[in-house]
């Protein structure tokens, strides 16, 4: 199994790289330095994308014109976009796995306020991110607005600090009762942790064609 990962010098690609050769596997690197073409040669099963959106849309153009399934967790991509990459990756017959977090908590989380919106007339949700995060809100708010209704109203309240942080705070409440959910992430290491779960049962999403939303 060879894998090639656009980004891996980054804060998230770097986790990812180290984590897939401590498992075994062969990993290949490309960055702003390594362009991922230069691999276009290479028996490559798996690309994963953490770059930014013009490394996303090369991974992209790569992975149809090799025939390649891909992991994209470069955030802050735009509908339309994604629908031009849907249509053409069932054209070719690949997986395009999209997922705005890759955290294995976030899954289950978001299942967990799929079942109890209906009793929350009231939804907020607070992000926290350093200052470096450049799309607000997070592609991680939007992920957990996806959890309610689009009839239902959500607020999101982005922030953005100097030091390293990763917070998400939901508010639920009705007229007679309150929850509050926060979570936090400490290291980059359970994004990789997240990816790599996503690699194992990628035999899941051999047969499925096209961009894929939900992890599986």
């Amino acid at each position: 199994m060879k894998v090639l990962i656009q980004g891996y010098s980054g804060k998230t690609g770097s986790e990812i790289y180290q984590l897939f050769l401590e498992k075994g596997i062969t990993v290949l690197g490309a960055d702003q330095e390594k362009d991922i073409f230069d691999f276009s040669k290479e028996d490559i099963d798996l690309i994963i994308d953490f770059s930014s959106l013009d490394g996303a849309n090369k991974a992209v153009q790569m992975a149809l014109e090799k025939r390649i399934p891909l992991l994209v967790g470069t955030t802050g991509l735009k509908e339309e976009l994604m629908e031009i990459w849907d249509q053409k990756a069932k054209e070719k017959k690949i997986p395009i796995v999209i997922l705005e977090n890759y955290l294995l908590s976030m899954s289950y989380l978001k299942s967990f306020l799929r079942k109890i919106a209906p009793i929350f007339s009231q939804v907020e949700i607070e992000e926290t991110h350093h200052i470096s995060k450049k799309d607000a809100p997070s592609g991680t708010a939007l992920f957990l607005k996806d959890s309610f209704p689009s009839s239902q109203n959500v607020q999101i309240i982005s922030h953005r600090v100097q030091k390293y942080q990763y917070e998400h705070r939901i508010h639920l409440r009705n007229e007679n009762e309150e929850l509050e959910i926060i979570h936090h992430t400490f290291h980059k290491k359970a994004y990789a942790e997240g990816v790599y779960e996503v690699f194992l049962s990628l035999d899941l999403y051999r047969n499925t064609y096209g961009v894929i939303r939900e992890r599986k």
